[in-house]
Parts: structure tokens; C-alpha cells; sequence
């Protein structure tokens, strides 16, 4: 049975927006945490580096093909950060709390502020 109407309406907005979700990077900031997604079937050796460290590479785990996923502590306080999904391929994750700034070099990097974590 074919959709009809509304139906197939829905179902062609539904396609239409998987196709056109490409690869790309979120963080949620939390209380003195951040996670950090990353969706992309071509990624190699996917990590995360920010200011909160001198930029050391925190590597991502896979959750399934193609979707990579990292939390991590971080200490309170306005941080930049990059998630690298090639060589020399960095996106600067977008999300709630993200706000994309230049990184010096041309590219991009994500300004993210953590607010204190812990029970009050």
C-alpha cells in the first residue's frame, strides 16, 4: 500500500531532511561536563581537543557505524574545542551552548562555557 495525501507528504519531508543530515558535530554542556557526538560514516581516528587541556586528543568511542560519542569532565570556566574526524579534517561542534568563533588558522572552533558542577 502506497502513502497517500498527508501521509506521503510526511514520509517525503522525513526522507527529504535524512538525506540532507550530513556529517557533522554537537556538544551539550552540562554542569563541568561536556558530550560531545559526532555523525560521520567517513570519519577516521575521531577525537576531541580543547582549551580545558592544552589541547591533548581525547578519543571518541563508536556507538554504532558512523556515530561516534565522547564525554568528558571538564572544569568550569569559558573553553574552546574541535572534533577531529580526519587527518586534517576539524569541525567545530555545534549545540545549546556553542558558539562557533574563528580558531586562528582559518578554521573554526567551538566557545563553550561549563558552568560548576556538583550538588548545591
Amino acid at each position: 500500500m502506497r502513502p497517500r495525501g498527508a501521509a506521503a507528504a510526511l514520509l517525503g519531508l522525513a526522507l527529504l531532511g535524512a538525506a540532507c543530515a550530513g556529517p557533522g558535530a554537537t556538544v551539550k554542556v552540562g554542569a563541568g561536563r561536556l558530550r560531545f557526538v559526532l555523525r560521520d560514516a567517513e570519519a577516521r581516528g575521531p577525537a576531541v581537543s580543547g582549551s580545558w587541556d592544552g589541547w591533548a586528543a581525547h578519543p571518541m568511542a563508536a556507538v554504532r557505524p558512523g556515530v561516534y560519542r565522547l564525554d568528558l569532565e571538564v572544569p568550569p570556566g569559558i573553553h574552546r574545542c574541535a572534533v577531529r574526524a580526519g587527518i586534517d579534517r576539524w569541525l567545530a561542534p555545534r549545540g545549546a551552548g556553542a558558539r562557533v568563533v574563528p580558531d586562528g588558522w582559518g578554521g573554526e572552533n567551538a566557545r563553550v562555557e561549563v558552568p560548576a558542577g556538583g550538588r548545591r
